[in-house]
């Protein structure tokens, strides 16, 4: 083990490398602004910011989705609400700190992994500046992840320290892991993590001597084990808390959806989507100036020319045959890239993840396991360079100017995040055959413009190449919003018909044949399919379908005037739909 550093240098160099994450991420938050989920969780609903359904959020799971159960991140939203109003720079500025924080930690780690306070202060200071992390940390609905790496962060920081053998440290553990699990469900990986780290930790990371045994207990998984047992066992505590709690609400532990079952395709299509990920994921920590993107996209199920999901496949090839080379020779490294593939595991596709759009990979999930990859390779570089002083020098101007050229790419990169206009502008350019990006893009500049304007010739161009990208219309809503902006009522009449051959109960379609049915004068049509709307809607009305409940709600109380129905009926409409107006 290293010698202790000094405690006061040691809080000055964790301080600065705080202020330095902070500083960096501060101006993603003037201007800032509610980003792709960001609308539909915090502005679409308020079952996020009220505390009066505070109870409510915390019984159902995540609004988008009925796998996920995330209540300790939903609840930092509600929190957030009281100090700012809900502003998205009040949100920012929140992730900005709870960043900053991660940096801290990720120093007092980097410490006690590496023999020199300069060496974890510059590792420190990649991390927290790495491109990669930009995602996790500027996008408001980031906060799952990037609360859950805060936790791990701390977890493995309690778990070897001052207090670690303590009741108070095994407390620490427990409580962090709880929360690492109810803040995003990657942090069910967290025992594994922290075997390997304290295997790490407590090796000499010297090579093992030719014909010799291992030195003492270098990575002996099992002295590990036995010396830190009640730790571990806090963490599985904690976790195991937590998954009854899950269990209890959802009725299951972990599951995905069919729909990303069926498009990861067969064995094959389903192995390159893997590679695909891990490629898309590789080039995201290594060269993160061109690799880091809002939108890693391919067609599903990957065909099987695909080159960059057989490159990702050799990526993963090399990358445990490097562990199973350095197990030997160097246990410290081969248990921090172990531990960096067991953080990364959980988003590399094994299990089809619920992105939607065609995405196979999102750079936010990569925010605990930059970390580890950066102390694997710190420690090794470390290891590896000669003792010599003007050597270690030249190594150390290096590392410097790396994370100066880390920083300018982070910077690089905010702005995409300053409006919706510019962060679907960015992933339009990046990920150009995404459903996923050409359906926002044109909501925003549909959103901006009007009939004759630029904004609207290029959002009915997007919207017409989305069709044909899209034969099951999960984003054809667009297409029919520019027809009835252009006039086109009768081929929005044909589209929207095709439209509700295939997803008949979508609020979204029913709610616009209704103002077809309107601008064409059949009034009773208009009743049917606003009343379908009305329906569509209520069944997810705690989440994402709040304003568009209260379209349908209008919809069919101006379509029951028009067909001579009763004004107090349709008052009563109107009355019902007050309460699921969008904020």
């Amino acid at each position: 083990m290293h010698a202790a550093p000094a405690p006061r240098t040691s809080r000055a160099l964790a301080l600065g490398v705080a202020v330095v994450a902070f500083a960096a991420q501060l101006p993603a938050a003037f201007p800032a602004a509610f980003i792709w989920d960001d609308v539909p969780l915090l502005l679409a609903s308020d079952l996020y910011t009220s505390p009066e359904r505070w109870v409510e959020s915390l019984g159902v799971p995540l609004g988008m989705e009925t796998r996920y159960w995330r209540p300790l991140a939903t609840t930092s939203f509600l929190l957030e609400t009281a100090l700012h109003d809900g502003s998205a720079a009040g949100y920012r500025v929140t992730a900005a700190l709870l960043h900053a924080a991660s940096a801290g930690l990720a120093f007092v780690l980097l410490r006690r992994l590496l023999a020199s306070a300069g060496a974890a202060f510059l590792a420190a200071c990649a991390w927290a500046l790495h491109p990669a992390n930009v995602e996790a940390v500027t996008w408001i609905s980031g906060r799952f992840d990037l609360l859950c790496g805060l936790f791990v962060l701390a977890a493995l920081t309690a778990a070897h320290g001052p207090s670690a053998a303590s009741r108070t440290g095994r407390w620490l553990v427990g409580g962090a892991a709880a929360a690492a699990l109810l803040s995003k469900e990657s942090g069910v990986v967290l025992p594994l993590l922290l075997l390997l780290w304290l295997m790490a930790l407590d090796g000499s990371g010297r090579p093992r001597p030719k014909g010799g045994a291992a030195d003492g207990r270098s990575g002996d998984w099992r002295a590990v084990v036995r010396e830190h047992r009640r730790t571990l066992g806090a963490a599985l505590l904690g976790l195991a808390a937590v998954a009854v709690a899950r269990v209890e609400r959802l009725g299951f532990l972990f599951g995905t959806s069919e729909s990303s079952v069926t498009e990861a395709g067969g064995v094959l299509a389903h192995a390159l989507l893997v590679g695909r990920a891990a490629a898309a994921y590789v080039g995201a920590l290594v060269v993160p100036w061109w690799g880091a993107s809002p939108a890693h996209h391919g067609v599903r199920p990957i065909p099987s020319d695909d080159l960059l999901g057989w490159s990702g496949l050799a990526l993963l090839a090399a990358g445990c045959t490097a562990i199973l080379l350095l197990w030997r020779r160097d246990r410290r490294t081969a248990c921090l890239l172990a531990a960096f593939g067991v953080a990364l595991a959980p988003v590399l596709q094994i299990v089809p993840l619920d992105v939607a759009g065609g995405l196979h990979a999102a750079d936010r999930l990569l925010y605990v396991p930059s970390f580890l990859l950066v102390a694997a390779v710190s420690g090794g570089l470390l290891r590896l360079a000669p003792s010599a002083a003007p050597a270690r020098r030249g190594l150390a101007a290096a590392a410097a100017v790396l994370v100066l050229a880390l920083g300018a790419g982070r910077l690089a990169l905010l702005p995409h995040w300053s409006s919706a206009d510019r962060f679907w502008a960015w992933a339009v350019r990046e990920a150009p055959q995404s459903p996923i990006t050409l359906a926002n893009r044109v909501d925003v500049l549909l959103g901006s413009g009007w009939p004759g304007d630029a904004g609207v010739d290029e959002a009915e161009r997007l919207a017409r190449r989305l069709r044909g990208l899209d034969p099951e219309f999960r984003y054809g809503h667009a297409l029919l919003e520019i027809l009835l902006i252009r006039g086109q009522v009768a081929e929005a009449a044909r589209v929207a018909a095709e439209a509700l051959t295939v997803r008949g109960e979508d609020p979204d379609y029913l709610v616009l044949a209704g103002r077809i049915a309107v601008e064409t004068g059949r009034f009773d049509d208009a009743v049917d399919f606003y009343g379908r709307a009305v329906e569509a809607s209520r069944r997810d009305a705690a989440t994402r379908l709040h304003s568009r409940l209260a379209e349908a709600l209008g919809g069919l109380a101006e379509a029951r005037l028009l067909a001579g129905g009763d004004r107090l009926d349709a008052v009563e409409t109107l009355r019902r739909a007050l309460p699921h107006v969008a904020r």
